[in-house]
């Protein structure tokens, strides 16, 4: 049997590699254990209690928060400490965050096969996304499987050189998670908000659209982040639409909690488990995001999308009339126009069969 790790530290990590953990588990060929380094832990935790997963090894890497550079040397040393006493023949990473680059970098230096999940993606601008565009650059050049989640990142991966009989087209594993996340909400095996959803049919009945947004990235300065809230909720005001806030846990926003406590245009509220999310996501009119997480799924949900960045490493979003990138001259008209368009799903990241792509991509690395 082969011997997997698969490595998250996040909660995007955790939302797009449970299901692939867990159908690893299921198949006779594996042995599959997951490691939490514990970048997001209690989220982590959280989403992964969705899939009825747990991790087997749970790491500290929040108690290392001081610099990144503080974090990347504490999570090296525990997961080189993992790889000789586990052994794996295997170790899975995804997307583009400390803990991936940490787990690529570990792979590389033990001579152990690497498989990245959601490879090929970039904007060739190494401050933005900073740091994922070269912590996806640095994995992609080591790794022995690429699992790219459409055509054009395959094509980054071939002009870098990449052979491509090691890449293969998945689709990517966070439109898996969302459907059965979504199935699970349907068939009444995961609960909603009540209170947040009879606040949300009220503002509906009322004839007021609702808005999902979220802001994280590391790039952004608090100053930045509020002119753009600014600028955002004079917007939404305009176009009698109430946007709802989960925020981020880490302890820099609450200048903007502090900022946006009274208003009921952007409503500040704790963070959701995954499953709350899902359900508003479905719930909203429009969705204004940096994540590259909901970018896909926002479409596959069929919602009209602004990315509350300069540039996107999902291009394919820039080809579709649902999908503007973030202009504070035009927020206003840009969100009548979104809100006023009839979008259906689709399928621009995936059908939903990712994780089994990648299981069979595996075993043919593997020689299974």
């Amino acid at each position: 049997m082969l011997k997997v790790i698969s490595i998250i530290g996040t909660r995007p990590e955790a939302i797009k590699m449970a299901l692939l953990h867990k159908y690893l588990c299921e198949d006779d060929k594996f042995t599959a254990k997951l490691c939490s380094t514990g970048q997001h832990k209690e989220l982590v935790s959280d989403v992964l209690q969705n899939f009825k997963i747990k991790a087997d090894f749970e790491f500290e890497a929040m108690d290392y928060n001081s610099s990144m550079a503080a974090q990347m040397a504490y999570m090296l040393g525990a997961l080189q400490k993992l790889v000789e006493e586990e052994m794996p023949h295997l170790i899975i990473v995804q997307g583009d965050t400390l803990t991936a680059y940490c787990g690529s970098q570990i792979a590389f230096l033990n001579k152990i096969k690497l498989v990245h999940v959601e490879a090929g993606l970039r904007t060739y601008n190494k401050w933005g996304p900073f740091p994922e565009d070269i912590n996806r650059r640095y994995i992609d050049m080591v790794a022995d499987l690429h699992c790219a989640p459409t055509h054009s990142a395959k094509e980054n991966l071939i002009s870098e050189n990449v052979k491509p009989e090691s890449i293969i087209i998945t689709g990517n594993t966070g439109i898996d998670a969302l459907k059965y996340i979504s199935n699970s909400i349907t068939q009444g095996t995961l609960n909603v908000d009540e209170k947040l959803k009879n606040e949300i049919d009220a503002l509906t009945s009322d004839g007021i659209s609702v808005g999902l947004l979220t802001l994280h990235r590391r790039e952004s300065t608090i100053e930045t982040m509020l002119q753009m809230l600014q600028n955002i909720e004079s917007a939404a005001e305009d176009n009698s639409l109430v946007i709802y806030f989960p925020m981020h846990p880490n302890p820099k926003f609450q200048a903007i909690i502090e900022e946006f406590k009274d208003s009921n245009i952007i409503r500040c509220i704790d963070a959701l488990s995954y499953n709350i999310f899902v359900w508003i996501m479905n719930a909203s009119n429009i969705i204004l995001t940096d994540s590259g997480g909901i970018q896909e799924e926002a479409p596959a949900l069929g919602k009209p999308l602004i990315i509350l960045r300069q540039e996107t490493e999902r291009v394919e979003l820039l080809d579709h009339s649902f999908c503007k990138l973030y202009n504070p001259n035009t927020i206003s008209s840009d969100i009548k126009h979104l809100l006023n368009q009839k979008s259906k799903p689709i399928e621009i990241y995936g059908d939903g069969m990712a994780c089994q792509k990648i299981i069979d991509g595996i075993k043919r690395i593997t020689s299974f």
